[in-house]
């Protein structure tokens, strides 16, 4: 099993209700990507989504608007899914654990 880390590194997230995914704000790294996982059912621990780009806008009049980018959960403002999104990655610096 892969377990993905690139955004569990602080819990409690910012997160209203399971499921709010939208650049959750308090989120941070977690584990670095590696095999040795220190347990025999982790195969390893990767970072799958790019942590500088967004998961989508939080611009209401968007074309691609999707109601969970708009929760007060989430880092504001965003641009469109895929675009560079510095606070984000800054906050995933900030809140990684281990500490970067």
């Amino acid at each position: 099993m892969y377990l993905e880390a690139g955004r569990n590194g602080k819990q409690p997230t910012g997160q209203n209700e399971w499921g709010d995914w939208c650049n959750v704000k308090g989120t941070g790294f977690g584990a670095r990507p590696t095999t040795d996982t220190g347990d025999e059912l982790v195969d390893a621990f990767v970072r799958v989504k790019s942590s500088e780009e967004s998961d989508g806008t939080s611009d209401t009049s968007a074309k691609r608007y999707d109601a969970h980018c708009g929760l007060g959960s989430t880092l504001q403002p965003a641009p469109e899914a895929g675009i560079w999104l510095q606070s984000y990655l800054e906050q995933q610096v900030d809140s990684a654990n281990p500490p970067l």
